[in-house]
């Protein structure tokens, strides 16, 4: 929900204050992009969680609980 908030006041401030003029849309734009650019180098380096190297013929199935994921074997795919 904020992701769409964001993107509407960006759009916003973009449109009518950086192309438009309006002073208030401008200093909205200025906080959007401020607040990005100081979270882009705050942020660091991502935690990597679990690693491992997958041998060949190996398949990894990423899935959440209750799904039906169902795995077919190379024979039958």
């Amino acid at each position: 929900m904020t992701a769409i908030i964001r993107r509407y006041l960006m759009r916003n401030a973009t449109r009518r204050g950086f192309l438009g003029g309006s002073r208030p849309w401008m200093a909205v734009g200025v906080v959007l992009f401020g607040a990005r650019l100081f979270n882009r180098f705050i942020a660091g380096e991502h935690k990597v969680l679990y690693a491992e190297k997958l041998d060949r013929g190996k398949t990894l199935v990423i899935s959440y609980p209750g799904s039906e994921v169902e795995v077919l074997s190379r024979e039958r795919a």
